[in-house]
């Protein structure tokens, strides 16, 4: 067989976004094939073998972004992403409810002093906050799990920062710095390691990564200036502040889980190879 150089650092650059996935060597010599196919085409109709392979990288397109669409379908056969490709879109929707109530109840579990309105209103509010952080934690690894074809150890290291926000927010939910410190960690690690994915682009992105931390650093440095220039409103401000980014929280999630809906409903098991 012919040496194809181009194709050769064309699957190079392919393969480094999709190796992490269970499929990954199927993926790679089904696009290999693809390719070489697509070349025999335009050589079968008198162009040299460097233009056709010219010519057949450009109509296939950026490796990058060839692989990043494949990123987004699940892989074939597996239970536990039939699973998340199904349901991670509630998740998101329901997390982004519990998030707006919590945002609600939030004002109410506080006074100007701090966590001590009521008991009732201060469990409440920490009830939903945990189950929001929990339901929000299935949508990530979804998008982990999505991506890879596995639950990896980067989904594992996501579960326990989750896990232990989760717990955090249940029973020292007064400690908000933890469990928002918890769930930032999850969240970035989370768009970091699968930067490459579709799911993890455009408003999701923007809102969790960008203006949430910005939000998240905002509340913390504002806490820290109330409750030493007016104690009586650090309360007040705290709640106002944590109610903002339950909701911008709410709406990244969401945002999220609707990207969850689309790629389900686009990919359908199929890997989203485009003819050359």
């Amino acid at each position: 067989m012919a040496d194809y150089p181009l194709i050769s650092s064309y699957i190079t650059a392919f393969d480094a976004v999709i190796s992490s996935r269970t499929d990954a060597a199927d993926l790679r010599d089904e696009v290999h094939d693809h390719l070489l196919t697509a070349v025999e085409r335009w050589c079968a109709r008198g162009l040299d073998t460097e233009t056709a392979e010219r010519r057949s990288l450009d109509i296939f397109g950026d490796p990058a972004v060839i692989a990043g669409m494949i990123s987004a379908v699940p892989v074939k056969g597996s239970p536990m992403n039939t699973f998340f490709t199904r349901a991670a879109a509630y998740f998101g929707f329901s997390a982004a409810a519990l998030w707006i109530a919590a945002a609600a109840a939030l004002p109410f579990a506080m006074d100007t002093d701090g966590w001590s309105a009521s008991q009732g209103a201060y469990l409440t509010a920490s009830a939903l906050v945990a189950v929001a952080i929990a339901l929000s934690g299935l949508v990530l690894l979804a998008v982990h799990v999505r991506s890879a074809g596995r639950f990896d150890a980067s989904a594992t290291v996501t579960a326990a920062l989750l896990l232990v926000s989760f717990l955090a927010a249940l029973i020292f939910a007064w400690f908000w710095v933890a469990w928002l410190g918890l769930l930032l960690a999850a969240t970035l690690v989370t768009f970091l390691r699968r930067s490459n994915s579709h799911l993890t682009r455009g408003l999701p992105r923007v809102l969790l990564v960008v203006v949430w931390p910005i939000l998240a650093v905002g509340t913390l440095v504002l806490a820290s200036v109330a409750a030493q220039w007016d104690p009586r409103t650090s309360g007040t401000v705290q709640a106002v502040a944590l109610a903002t980014l339950c909701l911008t929280y709410g709406l990244g999630i969401a945002a999220l889980g609707l990207r969850q809906r689309a790629a389900s409903s686009a990919g359908s098991n199929r890997h989203p190879l485009m003819t050359a």
